[in-house]
């Protein structure tokens, strides 16, 4: 399977396909809700939403996100490939957040568990969502 552009709807449409949904160990995640909305300037608008113990990437604006990130294509691609760190692009001023930010230390552990199938490439061959049992 051939990896899709970078921000596309084939983009984001896999991720919802490679990032596994929530793991609470105390059966809390039906209560966790979080969404964060990325925007590239004069580019795609996506967002995440974790709601019911469900991941949900969706292109388009949120009507309400909790976080959003505003960024160029270019500072986005780095952040994406991991070859910028998201605190230096804040610092540099190539990255702004608005809303609540403190929200994302709340769900680190969550959206820690989320970055491993992007990290190792999984996306290009692997569906986590509809694994076999």
């Amino acid at each position: 399977m051939s990896r899709p552009e970078h921000f596309s709807k084939d983009w984001v449409e896999q991720l919802n396909r490679v990032v596994p949904d929530p793991k609470d160990p105390d059966d809390l995640t039906p209560s966790l809700t979080l969404c964060i909305e990325y925007r590239i300037t004069q580019g795609p608008i996506w967002h995440l939403l974790i709601k019911n113990g469900q991941t949900r990437f969706q292109k388009g604006p949120a009507s309400d996100p909790d976080v959003s990130f505003t960024t160029d294509r270019a500072t986005a691609e780095s952040l994406t490939m991991g070859s910028v760190d998201p605190l230096q692009a804040v610092i540099a001023g190539d990255l702004s957040i608005s809303g609540d930010p403190r929200r994302l230390i709340d769900y680190y552990p969550l959206l820690t568990d989320f970055q491993e199938p992007i990290d190792n490439d999984q996306s290009s061959h692997y569906d986590h969502k509809n694994k076999p049992s």
